[in-house]
């Protein structure tokens, strides 16, 4: 069965393949991973939130049942930076039956991802209807190719028709 912990610290030693880093590095803190192996002075574990291998200390490593996080529960897993932090660092996002949903990315990640969201289709939508009826803005189309008219010598039938240089058109 594995074995899920977390990394309260945030300070180890990147592990790839065989061969550990000599320099001390930080990841995010109370990253969440799995122990793959321990030999009693470090932990070597995978974080999610980073996709990396890291041996970290056994002392700051601390095991987590995580079928016991959430929000009937004091710690809750982040779906972004994948770190256990407090229910209360997650905002509200529902009210049900059994109390409050709240959502699945903690309050920072949750910042990062309003910052860079795009506008919803409803949003695009309103706009569109805000200038359908703002009439003065469309109240004249400039004149595109269809509304000049045709060289002489590419009249119908050779015929010299007068040209017709700007036709404005009411919506």
């Amino acid at each position: 069965m594995t074995e899920w912990v977390y990394c309260p610290k945030g300070r180890g030693y990147l592990h790839e393949g065989d061969s550990t880093s000599t320099l001390l590095r930080h990841f995010k803190t109370n990253s969440v991973g799995i122990r793959k192996s321990d030999d009693g002075v470090a932990s070597v574990a995978w974080l999610i939130g980073t996709n990396e291998t890291w041996r970290v200390p056994t002392k700051d490593v601390i095991q987590v049942d995580v079928l016991e996080t959430g929000d009937k529960y004091p710690k809750k897993i982040c779906n972004i930076c994948h770190c256990l932090l407090p229910v209360d660092d997650f905002d509200p996002n529902q009210n049900n039956l059994r109390g409050v949903v709240r959502r699945p990315s903690c309050r920072k990640c949750r910042t990062d991802i309003d910052k860079r969201a795009p506008k919803t289709r409803q949003a695009n939508i309103g706009d569109t209807r805000a200038h359908r009826y703002n009439r003065a803005f469309y109240l004249f189309r400039a004149p595109g190719p269809e509304h000049f008219g045709t060289p002489p010598d590419q009249n119908h039938n050779g015929k010299n028709l007068p040209t017709q240089r700007y036709r404005t058109t009411l919506v």
